[in-house]
């Protein structure tokens, strides 16, 4: 970005931030936990499950705001579907000075890639690794092209689990409800020092990215308990998947360097998702498919 722009945009996210702070912390009760594993530094990736078209919203503010008020570069970059938030100017210019980063819907984008690389270089990003926003609330697989982009960067990596925003935003509903209660929490820095080892390739952007998606499993899971009860998930929303279940049981064995083994056809499993965020899908040369549709 040009220094004006970034200035507009530094105006324009602490405007957004603001509004959004209210939103989720005073018209709804939105509980955080775990901010303190969040540095203030560039090249930071915070990864999350996705269930909701105002999830990067919550989770943005929850990890940065206050603080990204006198630091605005602390304020994470997201992909977005080209095609929802780019079309007509002044929704392309807003949505520039949102971080937003296009991406080219049902094909290969490099180019995305690219900029994602570029960005989270001089910066922090909010990611989801399923690629797509789920309509049953269960935890998907991840998509190795996100393995990939941690790879390639070795960024600090922030695992993220959230329920309840499916409560606030129900998939289609035109606007979002008040009153609801969700929970937000962000664990501990994952060390992937031992995958960055392994040479480049669709194989180990899997690893990497089940890895992560493990540590989402555990937070999501905690939160999900009796003791973590106050979300606002309904029982549906609470049911385990067998994605997840497979996660949380092997996260102890990942941690100890034992290979992750997880199933590998999430498409059967999962029919019920539809496209929400940028499918950073693995194919031989690691293209992004980018069958986003929101972000």
């Amino acid at each position: 970005m040009r220094l004006p722009t970034r200035i507009l945009s530094a105006i324009w996210l602490n405007i957004t931030a603001l509004v959004a702070f209210v939103f989720f912390r005073v018209l709804n009760h939105v509980e955080v936990q775990g901010r303190e594993h969040i540095p203030s530094r560039n090249r930071v990736i915070v990864l999350a499950n996705h269930v909701s078209m105002i999830d990067s919203f919550a989770i943005g503010v929850a990890a940065y705001y206050p603080r990204a008020m006198v630091r605005p570069s602390l304020f994470p970059w997201h992909p977005a579907a080209l095609e929802n938030f780019f079309q007509g100017r002044l929704l392309a210019v807003l949505s520039t000075l949102w971080r937003c980063i296009p991406v080219r819907r049902g094909e290969r984008d490099f180019g995305a890639l690219t900029a994602m690389t570029e960005r989270l270089q001089e910066g922090t990003m909010l990611l989801f690794p399923e690629g797509t926003r789920t309509r049953s609330g269960r935890l998907g697989m991840g998509r190795p092209g996100v393995g990939k982009l941690l790879h390639d960067v070795q960024p600090i990596v922030i695992p993220a689990a959230h329920t309840g925003m499916e409560e606030i935003l129900p998939v289609g509903a035109r606007f979002p409800r008040i009153g609801k209660r969700a929970r937000i929490a962000f664990g501990a820095p994952i060390d992937l020092s031992e995958y960055y080892e392994l040479p480049a390739g669709k194989d180990t952007s899997q690893l990497i990215v089940n890895r992560v998606m493990a540590e989402i499993a555990v937070l999501r899971g905690a939160l999900l308990t009796p003791s973590g009860a106050g979300s606002g998930a309904t029982a549906p929303h609470a049911a385990a998947s067998p994605v997840a279940t497979s996660l949380t049981a092997t996260v102890r064995g990942a941690r100890r360097n034992a290979p992750l083994t997880l199933p590998t056809s999430p498409a059967k499993e999962y029919p019920n998702t539809e496209s929400a965020a940028p499918n950073l899908s693995g194919s031989p040369n690691h293209g992004i498919a980018g069958r986003s549709s929101d972000r």
